[in-house]
């Protein structure tokens, strides 16, 4: 099979790279190991879409298209998204936009000629096949193409430490009317501490309690927390060994809830994310890199593709403060822009990478890995490759400034 661009991965990147991709005239295969698409917005029950950035482009596409069928409510900070609903829109999208999905596929390798990804090779219920390209986007969260042709990267801090990861789950049958005040709440989970009873990071004990949505039915109640650290999710040992941990977690906490809070009494789980929450693995090496300067000094580019306003979010297991947010944000109103550079991995040619593996410090990177920075640098990642394709060029050859151009002109907050 053949095609002029293969994106592998259906999350955030991968699906606004697909889109943008096939709606600029390339002909788009899009492959998915699950059986929807939208990422950590469906799969990991992470139903909401920060306002953090610009929410131009195929971002607003997708929110007002949630919202004309009921499955968005929009604040002045958040999009809260029902995660069924996004399931079909963000398929709905891909189709229109004449995207070739194919689900419960992995990338399981890549082809190189030389230095340039000429093919991604699959692993699915027909066995392994190849995809061939003229261009390969890396939207799989963990660089795997990058690092499977050899793209240097870096991973983790200077200790190899990884940020936390979470496993999202759904509550019903809550009566909260019945819930304890917060800090009731949270005396009683720190005693249980203690006494061994739960095992919760102390900075987010108040998560337990769990959250109110806008967009969910009465009695229900959304949980987000970091649950585990040491887990390297580009590793499959590990990253197996983190979803049994997490998921025992998920029931021991229900049961907490239930024996010591009357108003968990009569809840039920409803909903386990199909996958953790991970944070960060790779980072490929770029042309450029996104800096910790880049965000707190809210840098604008020639050639940005992209923009970002949220802080250095690092889970790490410090409490973060008003003080410690404010240290490491982007000035009051303002915004970052990412350059195209970040997107180009810097030794590797027939490929792009979109998502959270871009070129970044670990810092920066805990600002752009938001759901709504990473499909919007799909967006930029897909147009590219489809403007690469047209023109027989690799995307070290396209100019930055041309790729911000076009994409203002379709529509993207730059």
């Amino acid at each position: 099979m053949t095609y002029d661009v293969v994106v592998a991965g259906g999350g955030p990147a991968g699906f606004g790279a697909a889109v943008a991709s096939a709606r600029n005239s390339a002909r788009v295969l899009l492959i998915e190991g699950t059986n929807c698409l939208g990422g950590m917005l469906t799969n990991g029950l992470v139903g909401m879409i920060r306002t953090a950035g610009e929410r131009g482009g195929i971002v607003r596409e997708l929110i007002d298209r949630l919202i004309a069928v009921g499955g968005a409510s929009e604040t002045a900070t958040h999009v809260y998204v029902a995660p069924g609903v996004a399931r079909t829109v963000t398929l709905e999208m891909a189709l229109e936009a004449g995207v070739k999905v194919l689900f419960h596929t992995m990338a399981a390798g890549v082809e190189i000629d030389g230095q340039t990804v000429r093919a991604v090779r699959l692993a699915n219920k027909g066995g392994i096949q190849s995809a061939h390209c003229g261009i390969a986007i890396d939207a799989t969260g963990d660089g795997d193409l990058a690092a499977w042709a050899g793209a240097p990267f870096a991973k983790g801090g200077d200790d190899g430490r990884l940020q936390a990861v979470s496993l999202n789950f759904d509550l019903a049958g809550v009566d909260l009317d019945k819930r304890p005040p917060l800090e009731e709440f949270k005396r009683i989970c720190a005693d249980a501490l203690r006494r061994g009873e739960i095992d919760l990071p102390p900075p987010h004990q108040t998560l337990a309690y769990g959250f109110v949505r806008p967009i969910d039915p009465p009695g229900y109640l959304h949980f987000q927390y970091d649950m585990a650290f040491g887990i390297d999710a580009s590793n499959a040992l590990s990253l197996s060994e983190g979803e049994i941990l997490c998921h025992r977690k998920v029931l021991r906490i229900w049961e907490f809830l239930r024996n010591r809070f009357s108003a968990y009494r009569n809840s039920v789980v409803v909903n386990v994310a199909n996958y953790l929450g991970v944070r960060e693995t790779r980072r490929i090496e770029g042309l450029q890199r996104l800096e910790e300067a880049d965000i707190l000094e809210a840098r604008k580019h020639p050639d940005g593709i992209a923009r970002g306003s949220w802080y250095m979010d690092v889970h790490d297991g410090i409490q973060k403060t008003p003080q410690y947010k404010k240290a490491l944000s982007v000035p009051e109103n303002d915004y970052y822009e990412i350059p195209y550079g970040c997107l180009v991995p810097r030794t590797v040619d027939g490929l792009l990478v979109a998502g959270r593996c871009i070129s970044s410090t670990r810092m920066a990177n805990g600002s752009l890995r938001l759901q709504i920075t990473c499909m919007n640098l799909g967006q930029a990642a897909g147009t590219a490759a489809a403007v690469c394709v047209q023109r027989g060029i690799s995307p070290r050859q396209m100019r930055g400034a041309d790729l911000r151009d076009l994409l203002k002109r379709n529509g993207m907050d730059l």
